[in-house]
């Protein structure tokens, strides 16, 4: 873990502010033309133009659909290499402004497990100085934002990931896993609501099933969930309580599953690095 940064301008930002400081200040102008030439090279001046304003002000009010959300989009596609520390603090610059476009309302929508997923895994390579803390108050912030239960599930279950990589204490992620199923029951019974237009009744309705997958949503960036997956998997062999790490590893398998429903069971043996 590296130092901890003491930058004047950091330290005065608002808290949820500090995340998206600590993902651009890895980013060089290098990176901002990388970026910017990633729809074939169109239109590169506007979108280094925004994306080198995004990178100065943290600010996301001159950002549109196209520019330069098109080469962010772009970019959180892109699959770097475990060690490729570069590739990886561009996918993490992108995804953080496509999250911050959400929470800002300058995007009214999102897939956000494909933003989120890709941005933990190059959160976790970057390794950034206190970035559990910084991107749980951005994503903690996210949810006071949203009132889709579908993306407060989302946050949620990144916000989960996040509290897994900083500490092996049982009682502190026992908590924070039961939260989370909790917080998908809600998501589940609410989709149940829209889907048939009833109001939510146990007595009178049948009982919500979990599905197999984490949500009951198709996703296709798959080496980011499978990453996840891994990563869920190898923290609950750490764990020294047998209730908690078996759920774990069903929570592991159901992340996997996304995008991924031929999945070999043993994905744990696969090939993606952590």
């Amino acid at each position: 873990m590296g130092k901890k940064k003491t930058n004047k301008t950091f330290k005065n930002l608002p808290d949820e502010k500090k995340f998206l400081w600590l993902v651009a200040d890895n980013i060089t102008r290098n990176d901002i033309l990388f970026l910017s030439e990633l729809d074939y090279g169109h239109e590169r001046e506007k979108h280094a133009e925004r994306i080198t304003y995004f990178k100065q002000t943290l600010d996301t009010s001159n950002f549109d659909s196209w520019y330069p959300m098109e080469v962010f989009e772009l970019s959180r596609w892109s699959h770097p290499g475990h060690l490729d520390m570069i590739g990886h603090g561009r996918r993490a610059f992108s995804c953080a402004g496509l999250m911050a476009c959400y929470f800002d309302g300058v995007a009214e929508t999102i897939e956000s497990l494909n933003v989120l997923l890709p941005l933990f895994e190059s959160l976790v390579r970057l390794d950034l100085p206190d970035w559990q803390a910084h991107f749980s108050d951005f994503i903690s912030y996210g949810l006071t934002k949203t009132d889709c239960s579908e993306d407060r599930f989302k946050l949620d279950l990144t916000l989960f990931l996040t509290v897994l990589s900083e500490t092996k204490d049982p009682v502190v992620l026992k908590v924070a896993y039961d939260q989370l199923m909790e917080d998908e029951m809600s998501y589940l019974k609410n989709h149940w609501q829209l889907l048939w237009n009833k109001t939510w009744d146990p007595a009178l309705e049948p009982k919500v099933v979990r599905p197999a997958k984490i949500v009951d949503t198709f996703i296709t960036h798959n080496t980011a969930s499978l990453f996840s997956a891994k990563y869920v998997h190898q923290k609950a062999q750490q764990i020294n309580e047998l209730e908690l790490t078996e759920s774990l590893k069903i929570l592991a398998h159901r992340i996997a599953r996304l995008g991924n429903d031929d999945l070999d069971d043993r994905f744990q043996n696969s090939t993606i690095h952590l």
